[in-house]
């Protein structure tokens, strides 16, 4: 029993690196990284995507030691660098539509218009819409489903603990 309880705590540390990027990234995408989503929902998106991407990773149940060798601050650091740095590529082309409604509705002369939005601050009506639209074309085209294949391609081309902030 002993043997099952240490199989089981050597395939929990093997996961810490790939969730740490899993979690790093879903704190600075722009969906989730808005006051709706909690801390709690983001960390269970990532604790599942994780549990869902295991059978990529290059492991297997016979051997689980040290899958991504042993993690320490300087590999977790890397890892939540390689997913935020993934989070804030999305943020923005979020910027850039909200940014266009600004240009637009200056252009056209209602930027008097606004609310507030937690998320960016204070902005226009028009940016707003342009941003719920731009979140709307986003998921009907698929766009949540190229985000989770971008996920699983950067674990495969970049495993966990490779890449080092020493470098």
């Amino acid at each position: 029993m002993l043997e099952l309880g240490v199989l089981t705590l050597d395939w929990l540390e093997s996961m810490i690196l790939p969730l740490t990027r899993l979690t790093a990234f879903f704190a600075a995408a722009p969906i989730f990284s808005q006051s709706v989503g909690t801390a709690r929902i983001r960390l269970l998106y990532a604790a599942s995507l994780c549990f869902l991407m295991a059978p990529i990773f290059p492991s297997s149940l016979s051997e689980p030691a040290q899958v991504f060798g042993k993690p320490d601050l300087l590999s977790l650091l890397g890892e939540a660098l390689i997913g935020v740095s993934m989070g804030l590529a999305l943020q923005f082309v979020v910027a850039a539509v909200v940014t266009a409604g600004e240009q637009i509705s200056m252009t056209v002369g209602i930027s008097f218009a606004q609310s507030f939005d937690p998320s960016v601050g204070s902005t226009p009506i028009l940016s707003q819409f342009l941003n719920l639209l731009a979140l709307l074309v986003f998921l009907t085209a698929g766009g949540h489903t190229i985000v989770i294949s971008m996920l699983v391609e950067s674990i495969r081309t970049l495993p966990p603990g490779q890449a080092s902030l020493a470098d």
